[in-house]
């Protein structure tokens, strides 16, 4: 891959610095056995296939901050043998940079990836396909995050977790019913105006302009970004907080809010941390987004087999629930939800798993040219607000 290849990848990823465990309280208490290393894992001696019947002594994983339960990977550890290292990165842009820059010599095994840059990685050999066979769970995935235009066969990516883009109002402050994001934005204009919050994200914060309007928000039409643009320059006095997790931060809590934008998991933190939890109304909005973070193989992967039993592992619907627990989001693990509902120490899991008909409704984004214009009109908007 030449550097110009590179290049391009790191700026397409410039607006997804997105670290979904962020949005969560719970810290890293227990962590265990898992290292947040701040260097590359040290790779095995045993090499990719390790003895038969027998794993490599390491995996290495490369992903966002906090965004596996130390639970889940010590009883794997404890159950498996391998020692697992997770290194951090905190952007989109990170992460491509350093893995196409590397060409395989990370020492990393698996890798979390969005979904837009899933199949540019793979088809530039960042990415190794997977071996459906060598995975004895892939049945239990959920069709509904299968088969998505970003990896159309799964040919590099199975679903690590899911969740989408709703918003939260204080009942208690705004006594009409706000249901679709058109709501959304004439209460932020009216009686939440100063009293809101939107995520600090160009594609998300952007994206209700685009759904309110009943435009693809992932439209390239410049009068489309255009108009954008213009409507979130004037709008964004209304904006007290850009906060993607303001569930987590506090700020949902604090009485200096009516109505925020965020995601599910965040929002149901928000909830969870709520002395009056009855005045928020939480929506879903018909049209909104559904973003897919992914497992992906790192090219050069040195303990494969150890790589593949962790992927198979966390496929066990028992092991797919301690990490939807840990994280607030579904993993796409079929069953999973069901007995999420059934299970006392799991809170709110209308806020972690959605129906097929919301699924089938909601869009996931894309990297695209007009991008750079949405960051444009994040920046302009942050600007007009005083952040």
């Amino acid at each position: 891959m030449n550097q110009e290849s590179i290049k391009i990848l790191a700026s397409q990823a410039m607006s997804a610095k997105l670290n979904r465990r962020m949005f969560l309280a719970g810290g890293l208490a227990g962590i265990g056995a898992v290292m947040l290393a701040g260097c590359s894992p040290q790779t095995s001696g045993s090499g990719g296939s390790g003895s038969a019947g027998q794993l490599s002594d390491e995996l290495g994983i490369y992903s966002f901050p906090s965004y596996s339960s130390p639970d889940v990977i010590k009883t794997f550890s404890a159950k498996n043998g391998p020692r697992v290292t997770i290194d951090s990165f905190t952007s989109a842009e990170e992460m491509v940079a350093k893995l196409s820059a590397a060409q395989g010599t990370t020492g990393y095994d698996l890798v979390t990836s969005p979904s837009a840059y899933v199949l540019p990685l793979g088809e530039k050999g960042v990415f190794q396909k997977l071996d459906h066979d060598r995975l004895s769970n892939y049945s239990k995935l959920n069709p509904s995050l299968m088969g998505r235009s970003f990896d159309p066969s799964n040919s590099y990516s199975i679903p690590k977790a899911t969740g989408s883009t709703g918003f939260a109002y204080d009942n208690t402050k705004i006594s009409r019913k706000l249901e679709t994001w058109a709501d959304f934005l004439d209460a932020g204009a009216n009686e939440a105006s100063g009293r809101m919050s939107m995520i600090d994200d160009a594609r998300t914060m952007t994206g209700p302009y685009f759904w309110a309007n009943g435009l693809d928000w992932n439209t390239e039409n410049k009068a489309h970004l255009k108009a954008c643009q213009d409507f979130f320059v004037k709008y964004g006095s209304n904006i007290k907080y850009f906060d993607t997790s303001v569930g987590t931060s506090g700020k949902m809590n604090s009485g200096e809010l009516d109505l925020v934008q965020g995601f599910n998991g965040d929002l149901r933190m928000g909830l969870l941390n709520e002395k009056n939890p009855e005045r928020w109304t939480f929506v879903f909005p018909d049209i909104s987004e559904v973003w897919i973070d992914n497992w992906a193989l790192a090219s050069g992967a040195p303990n494969e087999d150890a790589a593949y039993a962790y992927l198979d592992f966390l496929l066990e619907p028992k092991n797919a629930l301690a990490e939807v627990d840990y994280l607030g989001y579904d993993t796409g693990v079929l069953g999973v939800a069901e007995e999420a509902a059934m299970s006392n120490a799991t809170k709110y899991p209308e806020l972690m798993f959605f129906t097929p008909e919301q699924m089938s409704k909601w869009t996931l984004s894309e990297v695209n040219s007009g991008r750079q214009t949405l960051v444009d009109v994040w920046n302009e908007t942050k600007s007009a607000a005083g952040a």
